[in-house]
């Protein structure tokens, strides 16, 4: 009976949700960066086409790209990510013009002095663009909400270009470096630790959505993310709302549910004078607390795949017949009362 719920509400719950660039539609566009590899893909570009709005080409524009040497040019691989948006109608922002490989993260107020001293003298900015390659112990929520408090002194416009949020916290040289020897699973306090801080992310961002226009994720998912299993990186830091397999983890969930109703005020309940098995009818207590049933939905589903599929779930399948419930504080099997 277990296998078969799972067919029906794990498979059906997960299409129930809706998509990031859904969920953010009165807020911000949401974006994503792609290589050549996602769109030859067809999960990964169907995950791009399904879930954002907004593409930015990962290398194949900067200038080691379109020229790899003086005076010879190379626009193949940016002029197939152009094609890919026109046909799919998916807006590209352009990066980048200048760049060197590996630059130390700017200062807040370096980049508040710079951008003050070039409007002074005439130069036209109008926006600022926060990088990201953030951790789940940085920024804290202080630090990032001085962060916009400051860059809107000088101008109108914020945009997250570079974002994703990594477990290994013990990098040397600024965020943008990786540790070896990191965690090698997606422990359950590294998958609390990282829905915690996207979910501190997004509300941030959401509080300041009449500056900040646009959010861009850092590659598609784990499995091809600049911070796992590409360049000869040796830690893992599982940086993205989509895992190696495209699944989405209990982070995207946190990010896209935001607005599922904590309400002050809730719906007077009564209790019923008679109960399910008397009357024939039961209960729905969700909605008669004031959840629509779309949003009574997403909440199952929630639970289900948490409960049953996530990297932390208790119920585990054993032969082809049986299964049991772990007890995770006590870490040993329980079946009394299942």
């Amino acid at each position: 009976m277990a296998a078969s719920l799972l067919a029906s509400v794990g498979v059906t719950g997960q299409g129930n949700f809706r998509t990031l660039k859904d969920a953010y539609k009165d807020h911000f566009s949401i974006g994503v960066s792609v290589n050549m590899g996602n769109l030859l893909s067809t999960d990964r570009a169907g995950l791009i086409k399904k879930q954002f709005n907004s593409i930015t080409a990962e290398n194949d524009m900067k200038p080691i790209s379109t020229q790899p040497n003086e005076g010879w040019w190379n626009f193949s691989n940016s002029d197939n990510i152009m094609r890919f948006a026109e046909t799919n109608n998916i807006p590209v922002r352009g990066h980048c013009l200048i760049w060197h490989n590996e630059t130390d993260p700017v200062k807040r107020e370096r980049i508040y002095d710079m951008v003050k001293q070039m409007k002074a003298a005439g130069v036209p900015i109008h926006g600022i663009g926060m990088q990201g390659h953030y951790n789940v112990a940085s920024p804290t929520e202080d630090e990032l909400r001085a962060a916009i408090k400051r860059y809107r002194e000088v101008v109108d416009v914020i945009h997250v270009t570079e974002l994703d949020v990594r477990i290994n916290t013990h990098g040397l040289g600024g965020q943008l470096q990786t540790a070896a020897g990191g965690p090698e699973s997606f422990s359950r306090e590294a998958d609390l630790a990282q829905t915690r801080q996207y979910g501190m992310l997004f509300r941030v961002f959401r509080e300041n959505r009449d500056i900040i226009r646009n959010v861009t994720f850092w590659n598609t998912d784990d499995g091809d993310s600049w911070l796992d299993r590409r360049w000869g990186n040796t830690a893992r830091n599982y940086p993205l709302l989509f895992d190696d397999d495209l699944r989405p983890k209990s982070a995207y969930y946190e990010v896209v549910m935001f607005d599922n109703p904590h309400r002050a005020v809730r719906a007077e309940m009564k209790p019923w004078t008679a109960g399910g098995r008397e009357s024939g009818k039961y209960r729905n207590l969700f909605l008669e607390a004031g959840y629509t049933q779309e949003e009574i939905d997403r909440k199952i589903a929630d639970a289900w795949y948490r409960i049953f599929e996530s990297s932390y779930r208790v119920y585990q399948e054993a032969g082809d017949d049986m299964a049991y419930i772990s007890d995770v504080k006590n870490k040993d099997i329980r079946t009394e009362g299942m």
